[in-house]
């Protein structure tokens, strides 16, 4: 995000993104030279030693298990012990550096609520208060990848990168929906299905997610839970699609039923 910063002002984090980021070949041009992007580089590049903390974090994710918040305080705790020792100041560096190429598979909550985005502002908050952020490991495999990718292509939901989509590609339009493509009425009324109301209850509460699409939204629709592992699949992807897709539709068209009835009526 501050790639663009001016050299003799922030002459600190320049510093840091030159001798980190850049020279532990995090950041890295594309081949076509269109443009720079994140990733973990080979272990023959890491030239900063920092691959055996980035994996730390994954395994003290996966650990604790899929959807469980861990506080990052505990993630730099980790970091903190031997053979990792890692100190203060570089630990937020690499949280950072984690994020950005493990988005698709972890989530930023603060004070409970899930971050859309992270920027520098969220950043210099974690690093006064880091007891108030959360990581949760959002597995999207398995089972899941199928819902998720079947889920997308059902509602027509057409993902940034086709070839790495992620969860916020099908929650974002769904918050989208209920908070703005919806009048105020919509989102009170009670004169709907129950299923219909349930789905709404779901995506205007819900603040993980992962919950929402595999958990909230599936139960909402008098369907199970869908887990990350084979086994057994409550949700059929068709099934939850098709019901979801209704209980939107009522929801959109609640207000223009409103005015019928009181047109009819008068």
């Amino acid at each position: 995000e501050n790639l663009g910063m001016d050299d003799r002002k922030r002459p600190a984090e320049m510093a840091l993104y030159l001798s980190v980021v850049r020279e532990g070949g995090f950041h890295v041009q594309v081949d076509d030279g269109s443009g720079w992007v994140f990733r973990l580089p080979h272990r023959s590049q890491d030239k900063c030693g920092l691959l055996p903390s980035i994996k730390k974090i994954t395994s003290v994710l996966t650990e604790a298990g899929d959807d469980v918040l861990v506080p990052v305080t505990a993630i730099f705790d980790a970091l903190a012990v031997p053979p990792y020792g890692v100190r203060d100041g570089l630990r937020p560096i690499i949280l950072a550096l984690y994020l950005a190429t493990h988005h698709q598979s972890v989530a930023l909550y603060e004070d409970g609520t899930y971050l859309h985005s992270v920027g520098g502002e969220e950043f210099l908050r974690l690093m006064k208060e880091p007891q108030a952020f959360h990581l949760q490991h959002c597995a999207i495999e398995g089972v899941r990848e199928e819902v998720f990718r079947k889920l997308l292509d059902l509602l027509e939901y057409r993902p940034r990168d086709p070839d790495a989509a992620d969860l916020l590609d099908l929650v974002r339009p769904l918050a989208l929906f209920i908070a703005r493509d919806v009048p105020d009425y919509a989102r009170r009324t009670n004169n709907l299905p129950a299923q219909t109301v349930a789905v709404r209850r779901a995506l205007l509460e819900s603040r993980e997610p992962v919950r929402l699409v595999f958990t909230q939204l599936p139960e909402a629709c008098g369907l199970g839970a869908i887990g990350t592992k084979g086994g057994k699949q409550s949700a059929e992807p068709k099934e939850l699609a098709a019901r979801l897709k209704r209980a939107m539709h009522a929801i959109r068209n609640a207000y223009p039923n409103l005015l019928t009835r009181i047109g009819d009526a008068l």
